[in-house]
């Protein structure tokens, strides 16, 4: 499922990869907590990576997103996402 032909272009190159064992377009409801807020991430994907399956989150399909154009907010709230998946990664909450 897309919405866009950007999101068809991620989805394809999905299909091709294959490192990646299934992805979703997540729902409207999932949500990660920042302290500057929630920030919805717009996909999630399940990919093979050192022997080991990861889950990872996309932040953002939308192809003409620069951090130049969002809003501060926006951009606080999206490192803050980086930072708290890398955190997540480290303590394995990520690993599968």
């Amino acid at each position: 499922m897309y919405d866009s032909d950007n999101e068809l272009n991620f989805v394809d190159h999905f299909e091709k990869n294959k490192s990646i064992k299934v992805y979703t377009k997540m729902p409207g409801w999932f949500k990660i907590n920042t302290p500057l807020g929630e920030y919805r991430t717009d996909r999630a994907l399940l990919m093979e990576k050192d022997c080991d399956l990861k889950l990872y989150f996309v932040l953002e399909t939308k192809v003409n997103v620069a951090v130049e154009a969002l809003r501060p907010t926006a951009h606080a709230k999206i490192k803050c996402g980086k930072v708290i998946l890398k955190l997540w990664e480290m303590m394995s909450i990520l690993t599968l």
